[in-house]
């Protein structure tokens, strides 16, 4: 396999954790998106060590990859943005007294 065949792949691998964090994004789970650091690096660092020829063959592939994380980055900056506008619970508090008994807890203690 090809230098350039070995970087496609990883570039393909790399994408489909970033589509599978977008899903469970959408699906309203938490993600961990802290091992791709790591990855992307080595990814860099081997698409700099590459020949011309294969740059220029993995342009269009390093580019969707971008717009691929481009777009994780989108949904994580709107779900925080989600987050820092949502009530905090002291809004309502026969609400959030109501959830705390709902999960099997005593009455919250009265402040």
């Amino acid at each position: 396999m090809s230098t350039a065949e070995i970087l496609v792949n990883e570039i393909r691998s790399i994408g489909a954790v970033i589509r599978e964090a977008r899903s469970a994004l959408e699906a309203g789970q938490l993600i961990d998106v802290s091992p791709l650091e790591s990855r992307v690096d080595e990814l860099c660092r081997a698409l700099a060590g590459s020949a011309a020829e294969d740059g220029v063959r993995l342009r269009d592939n390093v580019r969707a990859l971008i717009a691929e994380f481009d777009q994780l980055a989108g949904m994580i900056e709107a779900r925080l943005t989600g987050l820092k506008t949502a009530p905090s619970g002291d809004e309502d508090p026969v609400r959030a007294a109501s959830a705390y008994r709902e999960a099997g807890h005593p009455d919250p203690p009265e402040r």
